[in-house]
């Protein structure tokens, strides 16, 4: 087949024009021609695309002018790049320059989605080329860019419909990225989710609802609690059993709490007296009443086995370290001041607590939020305390304040893995610190709304990182914002590498325990796993070897993580 800009102008067999398109062909950029040999789409100067039916044309006499299109694709704004049909011939995707990829009904010619997401690493705000694409299945598209990523994205649900993707903001944002899976089980604010294993999460909803989520199956789980007033459910960390009791701000003479086995629903233990805050930890479940105290019960037959003493208010969160300190903070509701106390379980019960934190500033006069263990170079313990107003990093055994910061725009903080930063969230702004003097190394860019929240990892190369890794593994940082946005961060860089486009204001974001995954919890129930497969550099390798056209270069056999050059042809040479 031969065009020009004036049109395609022969389709040949062999060493003669058998037939040549009508009109409508004007401006012909490039055509592309269906695995079947009897469609042509031609690619037109102004982002559209004629599809024409050639099947006729090899039965031609003489050489025949086809004159009718089968339909017209409409929508790109930039001039398409490729055009790929799925296996079953019903779809075609089509990549442009204008940095989408969408997919089309081949005999309607209606646009079902489109896949925004390769940005311009030199500016976020931009988007990139899409400069191809090739279908992983029915179901799945690979697209890759300008911006060197390759990106998944789930296409078709596991019936066969179109995936109804958001649309994207005015900037170009991501939308649809690479997710892999979407659940929709909770019609209310998700107010707790976490991943129990790589492939498993739990979740619970203001009302009381839990969800248990299999990535492997697809299967969803759900245990309501309809015949509460006013409940808080919080799983074990097994994700087998819940505790559900009232909330009694609301509920102040309730009395009722159990514990249910999620898969049958059957009450396993019952409390008889009110709870106000409850932690599940592996080697403890912890109950705190309205008055002052709390209580440690077996995990498994729930039976006391000690009482803590030397606190004064209401238990408000509480963590267990490694060696066994367990720090808990309680809310005086006279003061309504926050403090954090520090047990040693080992010297077991009516045990007095081996250290005591108390507010040393107005803006740590807070509810104490959450705590979270570190562990120093030295193995010292390190307790991170996050307020609603400030975060205090506090050396337990040296009762010493390593690092204080906050203000009334304070949201959320984060220690990274390595101990060295500190990620802040305030307002719509992330600032991250250097723990070892306080001082500011960067303040990310902006958020269009308020961040929610802050997280660290360490995370694998990403292949789309022009240059050759530093480290085998490095730093990355995940927030999430009321802007209906997760972003990814490496940090040894301090370069933006996804951005991830939700199903409204984000209420929580976490990596899974083995890196590959990150899901998003949006307020109005929605769930989001999003695969981080490019991290992976044998994924990348299966997927992109196919497109080798010239030896690697040994800067890019180390940036991969390859044992050593692929030869060309290299899904040929696997097969063998």
């Amino acid at each position: 087949m031969t065009w020009s800009s004036s049109g395609v102008n022969g389709i040949w067999s062999q060493d003669e024009v058998i037939a040549y398109l009508g009109r409508g062909t004007d401006s012909v950029q490039d055509v592309a021609v269906s695995p079947s040999g009897r469609q042509v789409l031609a690619f037109q100067l102004d982002g559209s695309a004629q599809l024409w039916d050639i099947a006729d044309a090899f039965a031609f006499a003489q050489p025949q002018q086809i004159q009718t299109t089968s339909v017209k694709l409409q929508g790109h704004s930039g001039v398409i790049r490729s055009a790929v049909w799925n296996p079953s011939g019903a779809y075609i995707a089509t990549t442009s320059i204008d940095g989408t990829a969408r997919v089309w009904d081949a005999f309607s010619g209606k646009n079902l989605t489109t896949l925004r997401g390769h940005t311009n690493l030199d500016s976020q705000a931009a988007t990139a080329e899409v400069i191809g694409a090739f279908w992983v299945g029915d179901r799945f598209l690979t697209t890759y860019g300008e911006d060197g990523s390759f990106r998944l994205w789930e296409v078709f649900d596991a019936f066969g419909q179109p995936i109804d993707c958001p649309d994207a903001a005015s900037n170009g944002a991501a939308s649809c990225l690479n997710y892999t899976q979407l659940f929709k089980a909770h019609s209310r604010d998700i107010t707790l989710a976490r991943w129990r294993d790589a492939d498993t999460i739990l979740t619970t909803d203001r009302v009381g609802n839990a969800g248990r989520f299999d990535l492997k199956t697809g299967r969803t789980e759900t245990r309501d609690s309809d015949d509460w007033e006013y409940p808080v459910t919080i799983w074990n960390p097994a994700g087998d059993q819940l505790l559900t009791y009232e909330e009694l701000d609301d509920e102040p003479e309730a009395t009722k709490s159990e514990i249910r086995d999620f898969a049958s629903g059957e009450t396993i233990h019952t409390f008889d007296f009110a709870i106000a805050e409850a932690v599940w930890l592996d080697d403890a479940l912890i109950l705190g009443g309205e008055t002052a105290g709390v209580t440690l019960y077996d995990p498994t037959t729930f039976e006391p086995r000690a009482e803590l003493t030397g606190s004064v208010g209401a238990l408000t969160t509480a963590a267990l370290s490694p060696d066994n300190l367990l720090a808990a903070a309680f809310l005086d509701p006279e003061e309504d001041v926050s403090s954090v106390y520090v047990w040693d379980l080992a010297a077991g019960a009516a045990a007095e607590p081996v250290a005591h934190y108390a507010p040393q500033s107005a803006l740590e006069e807070w509810p104490v939020a959450r705590l979270d263990w570190e562990t120093d170079d030295q193995g010292g313990d390190r307790l991170l305390m996050i307020g609603t107003k400030a975060v205090v990093l506090w050396d337990v055994v040296a009762d010493e304040v390593l690092l204080r910061d906050g203000s009334d725009n304070f949201t959320d903080a984060a220690l990274s893995a390595d101990g060295r930063w500190l990620a802040v969230a305030e307002g719509r702004n992330v600032r991250v610190l250097n723990v070892a003097d306080g001082s500011l190394a960067l303040t990310l860019p902006q958020h269009a709304n308020t961040v929610q929240g802050v997280a660290w990892t360490w995370g694998a190369e990403w292949p789309h990182q022009a240059d050759a890794p530093a480290a085998d593994e490095r730093l990355l940082l995940l927030t999430w914002s009321g802007d209906g946005t997760a972003r990814v961060w490496d940090w040894p860089r301090r370069q933006q590498i996804d951005l991830l486009y939700g199903d409204g204001p984000l209420n929580m974001a976490a990596f899974s325990p083995n890196r590959e995954r990150i899901l998003t919890a949006a307020s109005n129930g929605a769930l989001r796993v999003w695969d981080a497969w490019v991290q992976q550099p044998a994924a990348l390798y299966a997927a992109a070897c196919g497109l080798v056209t010239r030896p690697l270069s040994a800067a890019q056999v180390a940036q991969f993580a390859l044992a050593a050059p692929p030869p060309l042809g290299c899904i040929a040479a696997a097969a063998e």
